[in-house]
């Protein structure tokens, strides 16, 4: 059973164990972690989880996603909908000692006053149901453009408003129609057009792309082996830094995209490094 409902990664398949972890303090200063945040390992510098951030070349998956703190008093973000905690400045003692804690367990002792999360493990077999968003950090839903050219084919069409990323990575992108006569169809895009050029495809839909008014959603991942980019405080996908996928990227395998409504776009991924 998922871990969560709505919009926050959710372990939908797969491990799940939880273990309690500090959060990073890098070089004295505070990190925040979302309930739902997918977090990752700190290395060189830190000494705990962060959210996971945006890609830099070929990055690491995350270890988990967080399921719970151990604040007695739970604190909420009214922008992400979610609870959080953070890790407190080195020189907090006083703060960390007036802290109101519970429930951690494994290695840390009832009495240790440190901000913790409870991360549920995922491993090469989890699947997880992640939200998909145009932006590295709001909860911003990926826009559909309206489209000006299409053809008797059924295998291009382009949109002159700027709902697509600016991606141009060719086999990397993902089209879906949400209205029109081939309304609820997806295809693997193989041009290299950012932003309004024509997307084209080699499969081609059943009827006739309309010159105007359809509208499509585009994302830039596909189906199996694929690049994805995450957002920095590891809540969702981020489409719009999509351009970069060819070099700085997540490497995943997508076992789903569902982007058929408005404010429910998501993906099935499994993570492979």
């Amino acid at each position: 059973m998922p871990l969560f409902h709505g919009r926050l990664p959710t372990i939908v398949e797969g491990t799940a164990r939880p273990i309690w972890l500090p959060i990073t303090c890098v070089g004295g200063s505070a990190t925040t972690v979302y309930v739902g945040s997918m977090v990752q390992w700190t290395y060189a510098t830190g000494d705990g989880v962060i959210p996971t951030i945006a890609a830099s070349g070929a990055t690491v998956g995350p270890v988990g996603v967080v399921v719970g703190t151990n604040n007695l008093t739970p604190l909420y973000n009214t922008t992400y909908q979610t609870e959080y905690t953070s890790s407190l400045a080195s020189t907090n003692q006083t703060t960390q000692n007036a802290r109101d804690w519970r429930m951690q367990e494994g290695m840390w002792i009832k009495s240790d006053p440190m901000p913790l999360v409870q991360v549920a493990l995922i491993d090469r077999t989890s699947v997880l149901r992640i939200p998909i968003y145009a932006h590295a950090t709001n909860l911003t839903m990926p826009a559909a453009a309206v489209s000006t050219a299409g053809s008797a084919g059924g295998q291009t069409v382009t949109c002159g408003t700027t709902g697509f990323d600016t991606t141009a990575v060719a086999y990397e992108n993902t089209i879906f129609c949400r209205t029109g006569l081939n309304r609820g169809l997806y295809r693997i895009t193989y041009d290299t057009n950012a932003g309004t050029g024509a997307k084209t495809w080699y499969q081609a839909m059943p009827y006739t792309t309309a010159t105007v008014g359809e509208t499509y959603v585009q994302v830039p991942f596909k189906l199996g082996l694929t690049h994805i980019d995450l957002q920095t405080t590891g809540l969702g996908i981020n489409t719009i830094t999509g351009a970069s996928n060819a070099s700085n990227y997540y490497t995943v395998e997508c076992l789903e995209i569902h982007l058929e409504d408005y404010g429910d776009e998501y993906a099935l991924i499994r993570f492979l490094a």
